[in-house]
């Protein structure tokens, strides 16, 4: 399994920049084959959540979710920070059978460290970097898109690689 950490401080926008990502596969046509919420999100329903949260200045919901694309199975979780969520995340993706697991944490936590100690050269680490506090919310948008783009390009990448 490849395993892609976002890695950043407390309140960078680790968990929006995991949602605008699901809903960036859920556009291309990825389909959800786990996920606890109900009703199931949608691409755009997502899209209204995380623009809802940012302008409001809300903390965003947490959201795990496994989906098929490209007939790839993703798991991603929007939390992981500390090292017991890091253990349930690598517990999870394998459960449901994930080739990529996606998940955030905190950077140099004994969270990363598992992760990089379990998976070694299948990983890759975005590094997400806070923004200051007087970032406008088309800002913050731009960042965590941008970021989520970067994160997609790897996904896309690591299933043209993929016997």
């Amino acid at each position: 399994m490849e395993i892609i950490v976002l890695s950043g401080a407390a309140n960078s926008g680790k968990t929006t920049t995991l949602k605008i990502l699901i809903a960036m596969l859920l556009c291309r046509g990825a389909k959800i084959v786990w996920c606890r919420r109900n009703p199931l999100p949608t691409c755009q329903s997502l899209w209204d959540e995380i623009k809802y949260e940012i302008q409001n200045h809300i903390s965003p919901k947490e959201l795990t979710v496994v989906l098929e694309y490209k007939g790839v199975r993703i798991g991603i979780r929007s939390f992981g920070d500390v090292y017991s969520d890091a253990t349930c995340a690598i517990k999870f993706f394998n459960q449901h059978k994930c080739d990529i697991g996606v998940l955030p944490c905190h950077p140099n936590s004994d969270a990363q460290k598992l992760i990089e100690d379990t998976y070694g050269e299948d990983i890759t680490i975005f590094k997400k970097e806070k923004l200051p506090c007087n970032v406008s919310d088309k800002g913050k948008w731009d960042a965590n898109f941008t970021m989520a783009e970067k994160m997609l390009e790897k996904i896309e990448k690591i299933i043209s690689l993929l016997p």
